[in-house]
């Protein structure tokens, strides 16, 4: 049996663990798809969950066969060579999201948000580019839980050198500075007036633990014992009125 099997027997049985983050996002990714979707996926980079991701898992998170277009964006030029797509598309920080208005009927991003420094910025992009009555969903850190709270009392300029004890397999191109401006559901709120909001925490599974199973195990034990509005994660989904609805037209505000 291996290291996460020890953790998670389940993850026998298809590859991840229960509450697995990716899958989390993406099974409710799919249950808000329209037919002939436009999706974006926001911050995508390089493409690296193509590469990470198991094939059991990838099943679920491969949005490509279930919409009419898949791009992607980054403000790093890496984007531009992602193995995912060839709608691709780059704009370095502050310029606006090369798209035109009501371009998506969904964006979605996945360990993003807490790297965005002008949340207000961005959340109004993203407002510009969705469809009424379009999604945004992301993955990122409760900046309340733990890890969050861990990761903000360690200088930007030694995350990697910590990264590489907890999480061997991260590469150092894959790490950058954070800010967490958009990591409570109240952030949210605030960043999105007048949007439905079904946002929530969850913790998944233990990670940060340098494939040490004494240290997984404590994870899990202060997983338990925090409240909810501890969680590690957070699960953002908010709705972007229809036209016309009331707070359609609300300014945005960072």
């Amino acid at each position: 049996m291996n290291f996460v099997e020890r953790l998670y027997p389940e993850t026998a049985a298809g590859g991840f663990a229960r509450s697995h983050p990716r899958m989390e996002l993406f099974v409710r990714i799919r249950s808000l798809l329209p037919p002939g979707a436009a999706v974006l996926d926001f911050g995508a980079g390089r493409g690296k969950f193509a590469e990470i991701d198991p094939p059991s898992l990838r099943v679920h998170t491969d949005l490509k066969p279930y919409v009419d277009r898949f791009a992607a964006f980054d403000v790093d030029e890496a984007v531009l060579e992602n193995i995912e797509t060839d709608d691709r598309h780059y704009a370095p920080i502050g310029a606006p999201l090369p798209f035109a208005d009501n371009s998506f009927d969904l964006v979605y991003s996945t360990w993003v948000a807490e790297h965005i420094a002008d949340a207000g910025f961005y959340s109004s992009e993203i407002a510009r580019i969705l469809k009424p009555g379009g999604w945004f969903c992301s993955l990122t850190p409760n900046k309340n839980g733990p890890i969050a709270l861990a990761a903000r009392m360690v200088p930007n300029h030694l995350h990697s050198a910590v990264l590489r004890h907890v999480v061997p397999s991260r590469q150092e191109r894959d790490t950058f500075p954070t800010c967490y401006k958009l990591n409570t559901i109240s952030d949210v709120g605030r960043h999105f007036p007048g949007w439905k909001n079904a946002s929530y925490y969850f913790n998944g599974p233990a990670a940060y633990h340098g494939n040490k199973i004494a240290l997984a195990r404590l994870w899990q034990a202060v997983d338990w014992v925090l409240p909810k509005s501890m969680a590690k994660v957070l699960a953002i989904f908010v709705q972007k009125p229809l036209a016309g609805a009331p707070g359609a037209g609300a300014p945005l505000s960072d």
